[in-house]
């Protein structure tokens, strides 16, 4: 007799058709004791046949369909990202007042953090790695300093490509090797170190590697913006949605006024959300906070108004007080970005500006004028009265 297999999670079990059969006999019986031989469910069956057409069509309206159903189940998923946020615990520049009260200088501090997390960009760039891979291993690497009592420096270039080995075998499809890894970083380390480095960053991290990131977060807010305006633009040429949330984020996509294109909104905001990877205090805050931000900051910047404040803070259930010191903070990032310089800031920045200068990014590092500098430019230009 030939067996089939059948796929539950991730066990697998083995039956055959005389056992699926005495299964559900079994069923049937229990419920044939409770009192349910079928007639109820009969009866449901002809309630259905007696509804008319506008009874059945009113019944399927109220599940919303399409753009509706997308932008509620972004939003829902935003919602679980936000409960799910856990606070820093300890800042990782605590670590900078401790080594320089000690005068030895030999503790990871925000500076020597800012200085491997631009790198991380570079490995990331090398092996041509997910960016939901380069945030993941932040995440990893800013819960094991935050963690920490003191990381050595000579030990945090290890520690983050331990944090790289965790997150891209999880995410990517093709994961670099201990050895590849082992060689990006110049063999400063040997494949053993990298291995017991893994086994300690599982035990300090209790094996939760998944944290919610602003990459995550950043495109859940991409697909609920499109979807409300999806709704608008289907509102103006048929019937209006009848779902309460729906309709409202309908409204307020309507109201935007004139929007820059969602590719190049979307590829600013990710250079924002990577500038707050180099800087300490940005990276201390929530993951949907800081996507909420980037997006906030990235319409304004492009479109020169604020239209698109109402639907992301909607779609991100945030208040404009909850996120305005964030957007201040990447605004400031962002003109630090684009003010010519030299020095280790210049050097850091340098792997961001290359990434993000392609055109497969729009060239947004290149191309697009801080907030804070169209202003101070339309200030000189402005009419004297």
């Amino acid at each position: 007799m030939c067996s089939s297999q059948t796929l539950a999670g991730s066990c697998l079990m083995e039956t055959n058709s005389d056992g699926f059969e005495a299964t559900t006999a079994q069923l049937y019986s229990q419920a044939s004791i409770q009192g349910d031989d079928g007639d109820s469910f009969c009866a449901f069956l002809a309630e259905v046949d007696a509804c008319t057409p506008e009874q059945q069509s009113l019944a399927g309206s109220l599940e919303p369909t399409g753009p509706a159903a997308t932008y509620l189940a972004c939003t829902e998923m935003i919602r679980i990202q936000r409960d799910n946020e856990q606070p820093t615990k300890q800042h990782p520049a605590v670590a900078s007042a401790a080594s320089s009260d000690s005068g030895s200088g030999s503790l990871v501090d925000a500076g020597s953090r800012a200085v491997v997390v631009s790198w991380l960009v570079e490995v990331a760039e090398e092996f041509g790695l997910q960016q939901e891979s380069l945030h993941t291993a932040v995440a990893l690497l800013d819960r094991f300093l935050a963690g920490a009592a003191g990381v050595p420096r000579c030990v945090l270039q290890l520690v983050a490509v331990g944090c790289v080995f965790l997150a891209t075998k999880q995410l990517e499809v093709r994961p670099p090797s201990v050895e590849q890894l082992v060689a990006v970083a110049a063999h400063s380390f040997s494949a053993p170190d990298l291995l017991r480095v893994e086994r300690l960053l599982l035990d300090a991290l209790e094996f939760r590697l998944a944290p919610p990131t602003p990459y995550g977060c950043l495109h859940l807010l991409t697909q609920a913006t499109l979807a409300a305006m999806a709704i608008a633009s289907t509102d103006q040429q048929q019937q209006p949605c009848a779902h309460p949330t729906a309709a409202a984020a309908a409204a307020a996509a309507a109201s935007c006024g004139p929007c820059p294109p969602m590719e190049r909104v979307v590829s600013l905001a990710m250079f924002l959300t990577e500038l707050a990877l180099l800087d300490a205090d940005c990276a201390a805050l929530p993951g949907s906070t800081l996507a909420t931000a980037a997006l906030l900051l990235a319409h304004t910047t492009l479109a020169g108004h604020c239209g698109a404040w109402p639907l992301l803070l909607a779609a991100a259930g945030m208040s404009t007080q909850q996120a305005q010191p964030a957007v201040a903070a990447l605004a400031r990032l962002h003109a630090a970005a684009a003010a010519p310089g030299s020095g280790q800031l210049a050097e850091l920045l340098l792997p961001l500006k290359a990434k993000f200068g392609q055109d497969c990014w729009c060239r947004v590092a290149a191309e697009v004028a801080p907030l804070e500098l169209q202003q101070q430019a339309a200030a000189v230009h402005a009419p004297v009265q």
